[in-house]
């Protein structure tokens, strides 16, 4: 079709259908020119070029373009409602979610006027603007507006499904979520993909996970180019265990979009989730890499604010990184002031930044002000209506913030509510052992981590948890069997590694010398997998490391201490350099310092007894050597031939056999005894007897006096 070069709907039309044939630029184009020819004209109809215009920039996800040429059109007619309902869609995905409802508030009273069906399209954006606030009850109440104006709006009955599903009325989603299904069916339409990952969520979140999985695999079938879809699909693999066939759904979405870090982001937990972190750090790369390359520019949309949210969450929990982390949930608040997720996750990183090697007083007066806030904003959120995953988040934060009594309740109402639900169970259970960690209530605590592997007995974190719940309860013998269980599928583990070091020290500490040893190997391999950024299960900030230094010096002090003969002097060299490495990565530790005086005193004292220890025996063996030499030459060889060609300076002395024997074998044994000085303590020779005390019976204290630090692990 070619349009008539001054007929502006010409123009319009053509745009329209090149539009529709997804020739987006060509049809720009013949919007503009209808839009030039109206504006020539003088016409009101140039609202209807901008409009469309409009549509073909939010179709390119050229958000801030197409509310512009909303903008344009509504100064032109203030009474249009088309482009008051764009215009509530542009904001819409940019993530100014009040803004946006206010355009769609007035989008629909103008077609309410014209009692014209069109007012569902309003109705459903508004509904999905407080959906994306987690105002889930009132989006409800939007959803079911808008399909008393038109019933056969499949989006308006998705998102219907989608709102209950999060207030966990999963009975009540099903139906609208099928009369989705069912109409996206009828317009053949890929969409459909979403009704039923809804679908699968609904029986996810009841542990139906073979007919949730199902729903996931058929969406995937259905538009196998929505990530979305395969994402969702994975999860449910790995909630039957099928880790192999999760990452490898993962793997094939990453060839259609590399650069989606969300897909990166879930592979990575499930690497770890496995212990198989040196992978896991590598996709976690792959993820702040994408992250970054996503969140370039300042004009973010709602989709770069949610994924800047995932990617502070990433630079905080997993990199330590918590200045740029602050940076990006700020961003998201500067534009979001009531993001709940947000919000929460500032507040987590303020309590994670106080106990790092960076706390400063600021920080901890941000923390005093963001913690009650964010509770809050949570509680906020579980008064609209019951959600599982909020009702964790909040018990999350309170752990982090030692507020045990609310963490309590919360846990209570966690219980009450998700009790029939196997693993909604464990997960409260796990939650329960931390707070009974955390209050000391150690027999507690270990019952309530036991529950938790009872239903998932593969979870690395509930049983590291465990093992240190024995090792405060002083089952030290337990905790190493847990702890080693941990270690047996990942060696990187750093909690598993630092327990079970503690649990061999305190043995140790408790009767069993060897356990130094053991200890120390548990402490070289902390040290291994936690330096180093890409193989263990966490970073350790300088004070983590200080702290393994120290106690790897204290194990190898008291091995030395442990040694009755003293010959490990290379163990106290080591300790000193543990100490002194302890020192300078934490000056403010006050037992290094100490326990560096005390080894070079002990240090220094060894010295001079090792120096008497090696002269002393060797001037005993030289001179019975040449009492042994002198007595051979002078009794075999005097008056002979050899006497006189040697011409040794003096005549025979040693006329008696007797006298030879004594002096032979006696200068033989102060031999052997100079070879064995050391180690000899009491020697008797015809009537003759030698005896020494053992160096650290005359020279040295039997111990350094070195104390433990604290805990390796909390």
């Amino acid at each position: 079709m070619t349009a008539d070069p001054d007929d502006a709907n010409a123009h319009l039309d053509h745009g329209i259908e090149l539009a529709s044939k997804k020739q987006f630029e060509e049809a720009i184009e013949e919007f503009r020119k209808a839009d030039e020819l109206w504006r020539n004209y003088q016409s009101k109809d140039r609202k209807k070029a901008l409009y469309n215009w409009h549509r073909v920039l939010f179709w390119l996800k050229r958000f801030d373009e197409a509310a512009t040429k909303c903008r344009e059109a509504l100064c032109i007619d203030p009474e249009y409602p088309d482009a008051y309902s764009g215009l509530g869609a542009d904001l819409l995905q940019l993530g100014q979610f009040d803004v946006a409802i206010a355009q769609l508030r007035n989008a629909d009273e103008l077609w309410r006027k014209d009692q014209s069906k069109d007012r569902g399209k309003a109705l459903t954006n508004w509904a999905i603007a407080l959906f994306r606030q987690q105002h889930y009850a009132r989006a409800v109440e939007k959803y079911q507006e808008a399909i008393e104006v038109d019933p056969a709006t499949p989006e308006a009955q998705n998102g219907l499904g989608a709102a209950l599903v999060e207030l966990e009325r999963f009975d009540d989603a099903i139906e609208p979520l099928r009369k989705a299904d069912e109409l996206w069916e009828k317009k053949q339409s890929e969409d459909r993909n979403i009704a039923l990952r809804n679908l699968g969520t609904a029986l996810f979140r009841q542990e139906q996970f073979e007919d949730a999985t199902a729903k996931y695999a058929l969406a995937v079938k259905i538009a196998p180019g929505r990530l979305e879809a395969v994402v969702d699909y994975s999860s449910g693999l790995a909630e039957m265990g099928r880790f192999s066939d999760a990452l490898a759904e993962l793997d094939k979405a990453s060839s259609l979009d590399p650069d989606n870090p969300g897909l990166h982001n879930k592979k990575a937990d499930f690497l770890f989730q496995l212990g198989r972190y040196k992978d896991g750090w590598k996709e976690w790369l792959r993820a702040w890499q994408c992250y970054e390359r996503k969140l370039k520019g300042d004009a973010w949309n709602a989709e770069q604010l949610e994924a800047a949210v995932y990617f502070a969450g990433l630079l905080r929990d997993i990199f330590k990184l918590y200045k740029p982390s602050e940076g990006f949930y700020m961003r998201v608040l500067e534009r979001q002031p009531d993001n709940a997720a947000a919000f929460t996750g500032l507040a987590v990183l303020y309590q994670k930044w106080s106990q790092s090697d960076a706390v400063t007083s600021e920080i901890q007066a941000r923390l005093n002000y963001q913690v009650p806030r964010a509770i809050e904003i949570l509680k906020s959120q579980l008064d609209e209506g019951s959600n599982f995953q909020t009702l964790l988040s909040l018990v999350d934060l309170c752990i982090e913030t030692s507020d045990w009594t609310e963490a309590r309740e919360c846990l209570a109402r966690s219980d009450s509510s998700y009790g029939r639900y196997r693993l909604k169970r464990a997960e409260t259970a796990a939650r329960l052992g931390l707070v009974c960690l955390g209050s000391e209530e150690h027999d507690d605590a270990v019952k309530n981590f036991r529950q938790a592997l009872l239903v998932k007995p593969g979870d690395l974190r509930f049983r590291s948890n465990l093992g240190t719940a024995l090792l405060k309860l002083k089952q030290f013998e337990a905790a190493q069997d847990e702890f080693a269980r941990v270690l047996n599928l990942a060696p990187g583990n750093i909690e598993a590694l630092l327990g079970a070091a503690q649990a061999s020290i305190e043995l140790a500490d408790d009767g069993d010398p060897d356990q130094y040893q053991i200890a120390q190997h548990y402490l070289n391999d902390a040290l291994k997998y936690g330096r180093n950024q890409d193989v263990g299960s966490k970073r350790l900030e300088n004070k983590d490391i200080a702290k393994i230094y120290y106690m790897r010096g204290y194990a190898r002090t008291k091995s030395y201490e442990a040694d009755t003969t003293r010959t490990l002097p290379a163990a106290l060299l080591g300790a000193r350099c543990d100490f002194l490495r302890c020192k300078k990565l934490d000056p403010h530790n006050r037992k290094a310092p100490t326990a560096i005086e005390k080894i070079n005193k002990r240090l220094g004292r060894g010295v001079k007894d090792s120096w008497a220890d090696v002269t002393g025996p060797a001037i005993v063996l030289i001179f019975a050597a040449a009492v042994f030499v002198f007595a051979q030459l002078d009794f075999f060889f005097q008056g002979s031939a050899i006497h006189t060609f040697l011409r040794l300076p003096w005549p025979g002395v040693i006329k008696d056999a007797t006298f030879y024997s004594v002096l032979s074998f006696g200068s033989l044994l102060f031999m052997i005894a100079g070879l064995y000085l050391r180690k000899v303590l009491k020697l008797k020779v015809f009537g003759i007897e030698l005896e020494k005390a053992a160096i650290d019976q005359v020279s040295a204290p039997s111990t350094l006096g070195i104390s433990r630090s604290g805990a390796l692990i909390d």
